[in-house]
């Protein structure tokens, strides 16, 4: 018996007698749950043939379901099965696609205890596409067993994933081989899959369709512009633990400094800070008040500048666009302590100029995409007051900023219908 069979072996040895606790350890966090047919193998969906797309969240099943409707658009005879991991990426994909005959919405199989191929069995897909990095060993050695056409869309690796990878490149190339095509988001995520092993014939970098609704907005109508004017309104969002701090001392510093022109007496600078976590938002709201700062919750996008505390807390999600829209100048968070940073195509769509810090290794190519249309600036956290000064003092250079980010948002290809066309060329030949 090789190595690789062994290891396989193994995997779903330790994956059964792990599946039980990892699955309610889950459950407990909100991340698991529901729908057990489903993830042991039986699932109601299926029947008709379905191209299958798997997600692993909300974010996930956002690309799925773009990706299922651009296929839609070549096949409108075709019907699609859509299945996300998580309950709120259940939730989201059920609403999203509601009444819609031709898609159906399921959790996917636990990867042990043979549930992938009962689910196979059942469902009888023409093909499987597992959105972004969803490498489950069982799901696809059963596809590829089958016979059953393999895709990845939207791939993403890291350099700190490809590190852990490679030292089971053996196992992870043996999966990677099974693909018919491997699409991943940008020419530095294509290269690491090469390195992890990636047949290169079968390899093309397609883009995320995650952005295709930014892409779709920049192009659109252009938003209100902001008055740039006393009190400048700058907004943070998605910050992390760590993060707040810098930010706030950074704000502290332009300040004391008396660097933006404003009335006697007046704030001349504002600001909206928008955890990644939101249930965060009192400990941040008392660290703003720990440095000086009168700080509050603020929930209300339409609330005038004038009205607002000198810091606003949002403890609320889904609203952090409609701050980004308000605000004179954005930082992007995720990106000034040790992470993977957050999108900065997000304020650049609504025209609005940004900052982050140098830990964007997830959107390096939406980063490096507005650095080189000078519309953002990537600095250390030492360096923020000063960049902070740099947009504010001078309100025309944030204004074409932001104009130069928009344009270079629009000009980005739609990812969703490139990818179907490339699946559809070898689903539909």
């Amino acid at each position: 018996m090789d190595s690789l069979t062994v290891f396989h072996a193994l995997y779903q040895a330790l994956g059964a007698v792990a599946a039980v606790p990892l699955a309610a350890a889950y459950a407990l966090a909100g991340r698991y749950g529901g729908r057990w047919g489903d993830r042991l193998g039986y699932p109601i969906a299926g029947g008709r043939k379905p191209v299958w797309l798997h997600a692993a969240s909300v974010g996930e099943a956002k690309s799925a379901i773009l990706l299922a409707q651009a296929l839609q658009k070549i096949r409108p005879d075709g019907d699609f099965l859509i299945s996300v991991g998580t309950p709120q990426g259940l939730a989201f994909a059920e609403k999203k696609l509601a009444g819609q005959e031709s898609f159906q919405i399921m959790a996917p199989p636990l990867d042990v205890w043979g549930a992938p191929g009962r689910t196979f069995a059942r469902v009888e897909p023409r093909a499987l596409i597992l959105v972004e990095t969803e490498l489950w060993p069982g799901l696809i050695r059963r596809a590829k067993s089958l016979g059953v056409p393999l895709f990845l869309a939207a791939g993403r690796l890291s350099a700190k994933s490809l590190g852990r990878y490679l030292k089971l490149k053996f196992f992870f190339r043996d999966l990677l081989e099974s693909f018919d095509l491997i699409a991943p988001i940008s020419k530095e995520d294509e290269a690491r899959f090469l390195e992890l092993g990636a047949p290169p014939e079968r390899l093309e970098a397609l883009g995320n369709p995650k952005h295709d609704d930014l892409i779709l907005l920049a192009q659109g109508p252009p938003p209100p512009p902001t008055s740039l004017s006393p009190p400048f309104l700058v907004v943070a969002g998605s910050t992390h633990p760590g993060e707040e701090e810098i930010i706030l001392n950074a704000l502290l510093k332009l300040l004391l400094n008396h660097s933006i022109p404003a009335p006697p007496a007046a704030t001349p600078v504002k600001m909206i800070i928008a955890p990644r976590h939101p249930q965060r938002a009192g400990a941040v709201t008392l660290l703003a008040r720990r440095l000086g700062f009168k700080a509050s919750i603020v929930n209300s996008p339409e609330t005038p500048t004038d009205a607002l505390p000198e810091i606003g807390v949002v403890s609320q999600m889904g609203i952090l666009p409609a701050f980004y829209l308000k605000a004179d100048l954005t930082i992007v968070g995720g990106s000034f302590v040790e992470g993977q940073g957050h999108n900065p195509l997000e304020p650049a769509a609504l025209g609005r100029a940004s900052a982050f810090g140098p830990y964007m290794s997830s959107f390096s190519g939406p980063a490096r995409t507005l650095m080189d249309a000078a519309a953002c600036k990537m600095v250390p956290p030492v360096n923020l007051a000063n960049i902070l000064t740099h947009f504010l003092a001078v309100p025309a250079f944030a204004r074409e900023a932001g104009l130069r980010g928009r344009q270079a948002v629009a000009a980005l290809p739609l990812a969703a219908p490139l990818l179907a066309e490339r699946f559809a060329a070898k689903l539909w030949p």
